[in-house]
């Protein structure tokens, strides 16, 4: 029987080496053959993630612009720049990022989430295997 696992062996910045999910209605590789990312771990119990697809387009406009301006001008630059839009929003969904505190509960690491680019992850349990 396997050991239940320690905090001290997560505590530190650890680099992601791949991704693998399980489903017949999600890709293998969600995030590309070699994903970038890195998780830490800190010893006060607080944790932040990153996974991105290394590959994702480029979006060409900076973000800035699209959330500076409001009404008409919003409409008028979004009609403008709106392959931006799309490419930005390609981009966001090849990316996570989320934060929060963590445990070890067993042979389980629980993340909660108390930030994340997700909105829906915020306040919810996170489990790893």
């Amino acid at each position: 029987m396997k050991q239940p696992a320690r905090a001290e062996q997560f505590v530190g910045t650890w680099k992601l080496v791949a991704v693998r999910a399980m489903g017949n209605d999600m890709p293998e590789e969600p995030y590309g053959a070699e994903p970038l990312g890195y998780i830490t771990y800190t010893a006060d119990g607080y944790m932040h993630a990153i996974v991105m697809d290394r590959n994702r387009p480029l979006v060409g406009t900076p973000m800035e612009e699209f959330i500076r301006r409001t009404g008409l001008r919003r409409l008028a630059f979004l009609s403008r720049e709106f392959p931006a839009l799309v490419r930005h929003t390609k981009a966001s969904m090849k990316a996570l990022a989320y934060s929060g505190t963590w445990e070890v509960s067993g042979r389980e690491l629980i993340h909660r989430v108390t930030a994340s680019v997700i909105p829906d992850w915020i306040g919810t349990e996170q489990r790893r295997a």
